[in-house]
């Protein structure tokens, strides 16, 4: 038989040898006592108060995040879809062109209160004002 049927882990990696321990590692006798465990009686009702407190303003904030965006996005849509800036903004122009209109001459306001400016006052207006 050969010899080169042997084990598997032949090749396999050796580990190195550990490192010296460092002056941390080391006790003396000199040393105190170690100290008390910190945490070695957990008091379960403070706990489970603290964590039941923490969740309930996580979802207290995300409510409120989540009702605040919503408000924004809302409004913002109203805002872009609805136009109702350019809405109001038409109405005050129009407000203010029918007032000027009827501070004008008397003969140009109808019975019903509609406006009709014969043509060539109107026209007469336009070649005024954008004529120039």
């Amino acid at each position: 038989m050969s010899t080169s049927h042997g084990h598997h882990d032949a090749h396999a990696h050796t580990h190195d040898a550990p490192d010296a321990p460092d002056a941390w590692h080391v006790h003396t006798t000199d040393e105190p006592l170690p100290q008390q465990a910190h945490t070695s009686e957990v008091d379960s009702h403070r706990t489970i108060l603290y964590g039941t407190v923490g969740f309930i303003i996580i979802v207290v904030t995300t409510v409120a995040t989540w009702e605040y965006f919503k408000s924004y996005t809302t409004q913002l849509r109203i805002q872009r879809e609805e136009q109702v800036d350019m809405h109001v903004k038409a109405l005050e122009a129009r407000t203010k062109t029918l007032a000027e209109l009827r501070a004008g001459p008397a003969d140009h306001v109808a019975s019903d209160g509609s406006i009709q400016v014969p043509k060539s006052v109107a026209s007469q207006r336009v070649m005024e004002k954008y004529g120039k």
